[in-house]
């Protein structure tokens, strides 16, 4: 992986080797089943040696980039002994700060941890520098939607928000559809539709005390996912639980955010209804 990304190659790219992906030619990059359900069978390994129970597995499932990019990230297969305050970076994103964790001696030098390391220090900050290099930032225009109906357009499969890849939208193991195309199409749906004389009554009313509501409510699922991090940062739960529980209160959050998002539009119609030409 450190090699593959040295070369060149980005991190979809050998996620996308990783899980046997069709057009990914990464040589030495093997199909390899998702990092999560080895960690947890290696662990319960140990487990069974301890005489204590198993873990629940993680299925199996495609790699993603992040996960990827955590590993590229990691000291300690260098080598390096890391700490991680508590009290830092309480949103859980340690990604961008890394080399900040290493722990260091009177000197300054980084201090190797006792076990082998699996890639070698110059390749590791080799790759720290690719992965600094502002070159490689993406976001360069703010943060407004750029793709139309990413995570708002919804698979007709499975129900699920499809998410913006190149020049498609995609749902996992079900559809991908040119976004240019879909784009169009809705955005002359959407211009029709505003053109009929009965739009205004087919629109929601507005529902101030909804709105305080739906906001309250996701707060609360949003604590809980800060509330299951630090339980996973105290060595409460296992990193399996993490994301069972961070997927179901995302969940929650974005059916929330549809109800918001329907109400909201409520609220700003006049803005455009009262236009001469809607």
């Amino acid at each position: 992986m450190y090699a593959a990304f040295s070369s060149g190659s980005s991190l979809r790219a050998i996620a996308a080797a990783l899980s046997g992906g069709e057009g990914e030619d990464l040589p030495n990059i093997p199909a390899l089943p998702r990092h999560n359900r080895t960690v947890m069978i290696e662990r319960n390994a140990r487990r069974a040696g301890d005489g204590l129970e198993p873990r629940p597995v993680p299925d199996d499932a495609p790699w993603v980039s992040s996960t990827v990019l955590d590993i590229l990230r990691n000291p300690r297969y260098a080598g390096y002994s890391t700490y991680t305050p508590k009290n830092v970076l309480s949103n859980g994103d340690r990604r961008r700060s890394w080399r900040a964790r290493i722990l260091r001696d009177e000197h300054g030098e980084p201090i190797v941890g006792r076990w082998d390391r699996i890639v070698n220090p110059d390749v590791w900050e080799a790759v720290q520098n690719r992965l600094d290099d502002p070159a490689r930032l993406s976001n360069r225009a703010g943060t407004d939607r750029k793709h139309l109906g990413s995570g708002l357009f919804r698979c007709g499969v499975c129900g699920q928000p499809v998410k913006a890849r190149g020049t498609r939208y995609r749902c996992e193991g079900h559809i991908k559809r040119s976004r240019q195309q879909i784009d169009d199409f809705v955005v002359e749906v959407v211009r029709r539709r505003l053109g009929l004389p009965d739009v205004q009554d087919l629109l929601p009313s507005a529902d101030e005390p909804r709105l305080q509501e739906i906001k309250n409510e996701i707060d609360e699922h949003r604590a809980r996912i800060q509330t299951a991090q630090r339980d996973y940062d105290s060595e409460v739960i296992e990193g399996f639980d993490l994301k069972r529980i961070r997927d179901r209160e995302n969940a929650a959050i974005d059916t929330l955010e549809v109800d918001r998002l329907r109400l909201s539009l409520g609220m700003s119609r006049n803005s455009v209804l009262e236009s001469r030409d809607p």
